[in-house]
Parts: structure tokens; C-alpha cells; sequence
């Protein structure tokens, strides 16, 4: 049921901004995101990137860390990664309800767990 009023939600949402208003928010958002990443001192791969997710690099190792941290102490999930990346590495998506002031908070969380 919860994946049915999802879809609809989201058709509402397709048809009040329009495709392609969605798709130029989500790349503006992922831009900002991946420029404010730079400027705290962290980096997502070289390799062409999606406007839905950036993988966050953490060159200490402390991904686990600040995935729990934002959770824990700032209420923002991130999509962490597992195997060999657990403690280098962890996603985060830029689809869905999420504005520029989210994604600014967010880095400032990040930003102030890192220090």
C-alpha cells in the first residue's frame, strides 16, 4: 500500500512542476551538493556521476562514523556502503522531496562532524 501512495504522490508531484523542472532541480541540487563536498575538504569520484546520488569519499576512513553521527545526532539518513567501502564511503541521493536548504544542512552537519 505504502509503495502505491508513493507513485501517487509523485505523479502529483510530475504534474504540478512538470519533468523537466524536476529533472533541472535535481541536477542544481547534486551540483551544490558536490561543490559544497570540495569546499569541507572532502571528494566523490572522478567518474561521471548521476544527478540522483553522489558517493561521498572519506580519505580517514571515518564514513561509518559520520553515516551514524547524521542519523544519530542530526536525523538525515544517507545510504551507507558496505564490503570495502564501509569505513571509506557512503551514498547520498538528491531524488525525492529534497531542497537546497536540505542539502545545506546536511553538509553542514557533515562539516561539523568531520572537525
Amino acid at each position: 500500500v505504502r509503495v502505491i501512495i508513493e507513485l501517487e504522490e509523485i505523479t502529483k508531484r510530475f504534474e504540478e512542476k512538470g519533468v523537466e523542472n524536476i529533472i533541472n532541480e535535481t541536477h542544481e541540487i547534486a551540483e551544490f551538493f558536490r561543490k559544497g563536498l570540495k569546499e569541507i575538504g572532502l571528494d566523490y569520484p572522478d567518474y561521471p556521476l548521476s544527478n540522483a546520488v553522489t558517493p561521498v569519499i572519506f580519505p580517514d576512513n571515518n564514513a561509518e562514523i559520520v553515516y551514524r553521527r547524521l542519523i544519530d545526532e542530526y536525523g538525515f539518513t544517507v545510504n551507507p556502503s558496505g564490503g570495502a567501502y564501509a569505513k571509506s564511503m557512503f551514498r547520498v541521493a538528491h531524488v525525492g522531496n529534497i531542497t537546497l536548504k536540505d542539502t545545506e544542512e546536511l553538509l553542514e552537519a557533515i562539516k561539523n562532524i568531520i572537525k
